[in-house]
């Protein structure tokens, strides 16, 4: 019997093909993680690339409209 096992072991050893398909099962997860991280690295690009403009478009804004204000109490004043 020890034989037998002794065989059997040097026979996994020193077999130089090896003949196994996987399949497509560990391939499909692999390719929707990939596609989920690339997107959410798009939306973190595009956040961290708008976030500034769409500030610097409020402020420019607030300060267009505080100019605005400033002047419609200027002609009340005057009147």
């Amino acid at each position: 019997m020890k034989k037998i096992l002794f065989f059997i072991f040097l026979n996994f050893i020193y077999s130089n093909t090896v003949e196994a398909y996987i399949g497509l099962g560990p391939l499909i997860p692999i390719i929707g993680s990939s596609i989920v991280f690339l997107w959410g690295l798009i939306v973190v690009l595009f956040g961290l690339f708008s976030y500034p403009l769409i500030k610097l478009y409020k402020f420019i804004k607030n300060r267009q409209e505080s100019k605005l204000d400033l002047e419609n109490k200027d002609e009340f004043k005057n009147k």
